[in-house]
């Protein structure tokens, strides 16, 4: 995929975030005992639970995510995730490398527990959504030519997640956790075929509320 198609697939999947979180921390959307909205930016190290052979591919990027909550235990979120490696492959599958990039559009739900009242806050979640998957494949020398073959596909996305939020300041909290992440997109040519990856999101960052 070529740099304008990926800031392209980037603005709109930018764009379409924006139009479903707007509704999502409107005045009237919850009572407003619980009326309280939250947006979080964290790094995301994503473990390949495939080899690179298979197309496992460790990445790192970003969760970006705005949370509105429903009451006091229960929230629901919607997010952006983005992120991208690359990796050597086996030899044995005339490939150098493979890299790749997820863009995933998720919405979700928490359920939230108070471990330490207005401190600590423990979260078990699910989260379903699109995913855009672009792979390259580096093929090495053939002759006197560097090959590359790259394949993209749109697909579903999918995740479970544990983490937890602790409050600094009225308005500041760090936040984290685990989340198992997977999508359906099937990929690939001659050199490699790529299906069904999976990979363990571990998560660190800030979170705003207001």
């Amino acid at each position: 995929m070529n740099n304008g198609s990926f800031i392209k697939t980037i603005t709109a999947a930018a764009g379409t975030l924006a139009l479903f979180a707007a509704p999502l921390c409107a005045d009237d959307a919850v009572p407003a005992s619980s009326a309280e909205c939250a947006v979080s930016a964290e790094f995301v190290y994503a473990s390949a639970t495939a080899s690179a052979t298979r197309g496992g591919v460790d990445m790192v990027g970003f969760d970006l995510r705005l949370q509105r909550n429903l009451d006091d235990n229960s929230a629901v979120d919607i997010g952006l995730l983005l992120v991208g490696g690359e990796q050597d492959a086996d030899i044995y599958y005339n490939c150098d490398s493979v890299s790749s990039t997820n863009i995933a559009l998720l919405g979700g739900y928490r359920a939230k527990f108070d471990f330490v009242p207005d401190k600590l806050t423990l979260f078990a979640g699910v989260r379903a959504g699109i995913a855009f998957v672009d792979y390259v494949i580096d093929a090495g020398h053939q002759g006197a030519w560097h090959t590359y073959a790259s394949d993209s596909d749109l697909c579903l996305a999918y995740a479970g997640e544990l983490g937890f939020s602790y409050k600094i300041t009225e308005k500041w909290a760090v936040s984290g956790g685990y989340s198992y992440f997977g999508n359906t997109a099937s990929v690939g040519g001659n050199a490699l075929k790529i299906s069904d990856q999976q990979y363990h999101l571990f998560k660190i960052g800030a979170e705003f509320r207001f």
